[in-house]
């Protein structure tokens, strides 16, 4: 059966489109579409370099990873987090080749991608997160509820897109495929809102119950219908379908609906998201203190004495890692780190669904069951022993607090208060433009920026006339 599209539209760009869905084009009979043209490796290095030199990225490294920015300058930013995130997702990029050059591969080898597509899809993965990490989120999603939602994957799709300085409307102006492989969420802040509270008069001061889904923001609807107008109906549709879901997911639970589906490429990219969160979070943790060496290797150990059964070419002696942690040596330390990141990379395999027509939607890679529950498990242990803690969480709340004073202040005074390049974006009359052009603005900001202003606002003796504005 031939593909519906052409191997052409993935490089295509929305400015060269008019930001239009165009209709599929029939591949001739017995001709398949492929994505190997030989322009693709070449527009995948335009992309890398335009994320690459972009504002928003340079951003991350004034937002918080893990632990706020300037507590310690050994600690991982947004910035240091997603450039390992990109070195990680080539070596999965790399791995996926050769499982494509296999017998019984032929269906994937085509759509394998380069690898400079996946580094740029790593690298720009965080860039639409705010401020002060996932509270910053909730602050901004809780303004933003009756105009269209606010998820910090949602606005990465809407800076890419939309607002990157490269073009004028067309954002950084990724490929099609580049930028499906960013979209973690195909599905509209309206099709997976929960029921939310009635909103109270005054802020809350406890944002939980106005955690966003895992989205894009409903105005990005029409960049999702350029995105995939190259697949045929039915996978659009079933691609898009929300799924319900109830379960615990980093200390919250969630119920309700949720995207069920991704491409093979963003695959790769939330692998090595996942890897880097769950290993290099808990090396940080180590390296400065915020956890005992003996106690994480006792509470690890018998997880770490699996990981070493998976090495079993390299026959490790069970206590290979709890003994380089529990030794609180840097070197033994990033020994078992590096090692523990090369064995869950080594631990992924591509898996065919069954369920779609095109085989960018129907493959993806996966990492093999045993590996993916230790993965899930390290995650869970530095959510609990590091994200969790209160000394943590008050930095967040603080953070939450600062965006709040922010954003009411710019949406009651938008004329006086914010820069004129910024308020000349509003629609008169409109508050939904509003709204959406406050949030932008405070969405770009890094910590010490949004701190920044928020001192210039709000404390006595802060602030000049001089100060860039």
């Amino acid at each position: 059966m031939a593909i519906q599209g052409v191997g052409a539209e993935w490089g295509e760009r929305r400015s060269s489109t008019g930001g239009a869905s165009r209709g599929k084009v029939a591949v001739p009979a017995g001709k398949e579409e492929s994505s190997k043209s030989p322009d693709l490796e070449f527009l995948a290095r335009i992309d890398r370099s335009r994320i690459t030199h972009s504002a928003a990225f340079r951003r991350l490294q004034g937002k918080t990873q893990v632990v706020g920015v300037g507590e310690n300058d050994f600690f991982r930013t947004r910035l240091t987090h997603s450039l390992e995130v990109a070195q990680i997702g080539a070596s999965l990029a790399n791995r996926l080749a050769w499982y494509g050059k296999r017998e019984g591969m032929e269906e994937l080898a085509p759509w394998v991608p380069p690898e400079h597509l996946i580094e740029t899809a790593c690298l720009a993965h965080d860039i639409g997160h705010p401020a002060f990490g996932h509270n910053g989120e909730k602050i901004l999603n809780y303004y933003m509820l009756e105009f269209g939602g606010f998820e910090g994957n949602g606005q990465t799709l809407r800076i890419l897109s939309r607002l990157g300085e490269y073009s004028d409307g067309f954002g950084y102006d990724f490929t099609r495929r580049t930028l499906l492989a960013v979209l973690k969420y195909p599905v509209l802040f309206a099709e997976v809102a929960p029921d939310y509270p009635e909103r109270p008069l005054a802020t809350p001061r406890n944002l939980t119950p106005w955690h966003p889904p895992k989205c894009i923001h409903n105005d990005e609807s029409e960049i999702r219908d350029w995105l995939l107008a190259p697949f045929s109906d039915a996978d659009r549709h079933l691609f898009c379908a929300p799924v319900a879901v109830e379960k615990v997911e980093a200390g919250i639970r969630i119920k309700g609906l949720r995207a069920a589906h991704k491409s093979l490429d963003c695959s790769l990219m939330e692998i090595a998201d996942d890897i880097a969160y769950g290993v290099h979070d808990l090396e940080d943790a180590l390296a400065v203190g915020l956890l005992s060496p003996h106690k994480v290797a006792t509470e690890l150990g018998e997880l770490l004495a699996e990981v070493a059964r998976l090495e079993s070419r390299k026959n490790r002696e069970p206590d290979y890692y709890a003994k380089r942690i529990a030794s609180g040596e840097p070197r033994l330390l990033k020994q078992a780190i590096t090692n523990l990141v090369h064995v869950l990379v080594t631990q992924t395999e591509p898996v065919k669904l069954g369920l779609f027509e095109h085989p960018l939607l129907d493959y993806r890679l996966r990492l093999r069951p045993e590996a993916e529950a230790i993965l899930k498990r390290l995650k869970n242990y530095v959510f609990d022993e590091v994200i969790a803690q209160p000394r943590i969480r008050t930095l967040e709340y603080k953070g939450q607090q600062i965006i709040a004073e922010l954003f009411e202040a710019f949406r009651d005074n938008p004329n006086d208060l914010l820069p004129r390049s910024v308020s000349a974006k509003i629609t008169p009359g409109s508050r939904h433009s509003l709204h959406r052009t406050v949030c932008d603005y405070i969405a770009s900001m890094s910590d010490g920026e949004a701190t920044a202003i928020y001192q210039r606002l709000f404390l006595p003796g802060n602030g000049s006339i001089f100060e860039p504005w």
